[in-house]
């Protein structure tokens, strides 16, 4: 009998215990793509993990489809911190570093690398749904014709 009631105390404690855990580390993965690009032949998603509750770190793609643009790839990896309470949402500053492959008319390539911040809103749902809004501005390094360039979003995506 006593064995009994130790294992039931053991299954009851462990139930409280893996409750808590469950609460304390919620979903620390993202994944989004950027809205203002599905209307031109770009495809730019997102990926970014949740390091704790105020900051993240992540990789963003964007890919020429098709356009006639200079622009052919570009790929940056940002780090975020968020003043708000919640967990990982709200109000954020972004640092990021990225390389830009382009190709002049002259069919001229170059890679141009870059440096800059940003500053944004994350909405997150309950069913962890994500709507990021930010605009920034990077300069690029070294001898390149475009000394500055945008970093503007509008993410949909998924927490997971």
């Amino acid at each position: 009998m006593r064995i009994k009631l130790l294992l039931f105390f053991l299954v009851f404690i462990f139930n409280l215990l893996a409750e808590d855990l469950v609460e304390k580390n919620p979903s620390k993965q993202e994944i989004k793509i950027d809205l203002a690009y599905l209307f031109v032949p770009y495809l730019k998603a997102e990926y970014e993990y949740l390091l704790s509750e105020e900051s993240s770190c992540g990789t963003v793609g964007l890919l020429n489809l098709g356009s006639n643009a200079n622009l052919e790839l570009q790929i940056l990896g940002f780090w975020r911190w968020y003043f708000n309470e919640e967990f990982v949402s709200g109000t954020f500053i972004e640092c990021h570093v990225g390389v830009t492959c382009s190709e002049k008319k002259n069919k001229h390539n170059y890679t141009m690398l870059g440096a800059g911040v940003a500053l944004g809103y994350k909405f997150v749902t309950p069913k962890g749904v994500i709507l990021d809004i930010f605009a920034g501005l990077g300069r690029s390094i070294g001898d390149v014709q475009e000394q500055f360039y945008p970093r503007l979003g509008l993410c949909l995506g998924k927490r997971f």
